[in-house]
């Protein structure tokens, strides 16, 4: 497991101010219920020793709305900071920031951290597994986990 401090400071570093390069996995549709665009912070990436990898991605949900204005409590993203395990082919969500069309935002630390999920098999549904997994990793960040 990640430590929870390394966790706290992610999710502090994801709301500062700070260089962030957001690249697009899948583009935004328009049109009521397509399915949300799919953004990684590329700056974010990081390789631990332990070979597990963590992420920002950022789900656009602008292109889904059709009425102008927005209702306030409208979602129009949703950025999660998650942990990938490309050896065992899962993730995990470790938090998550929901921003609706007023502005304000509300955030979860995920505090079941031994509860991992297999990944999309289909990558049209989660290209960011696939995008993290194959980047490069000159430097290994040191960590704490236990396995998992």
């Amino acid at each position: 497991m990640l430590d929870r401090k390394l966790v706290c400071l992610v999710m502090l570093a994801a709301t500062a101010a700070q260089a962030e390069n957001w690249v697009v996995l899948r583009p935004v549709p328009t049109g009521y219920g397509q399915p949300p665009g799919i953004l990684i912070d590329t700056d974010s990436i990081v390789v631990f020793e332990s070979g597990l990898r963590q992420a920002r991605t950022k789900l656009d949900f602008l292109g889904r709305w059709d009425a102008t204005p927005l209702e306030p409590n409208a979602l129009t993203f949703m950025e999660f900071v998650e942990a990938y395990d490309c050896a065992k082919d899962r993730k995990q969500n470790v938090a998550s920031i929901a921003t609706l069309a007023d502005g304000s935002r509300n955030s979860r630390l995920n505090p079941n951290r031994s509860n991992w999920s297999p990944h999309a098999s289909n990558p049209a549904a989660d290209p960011a597994f696939g995008y993290v997994c194959q980047w490069p990793a000159p430097v290994r960040v040191p960590d704490h986990s236990s396995g998992g």
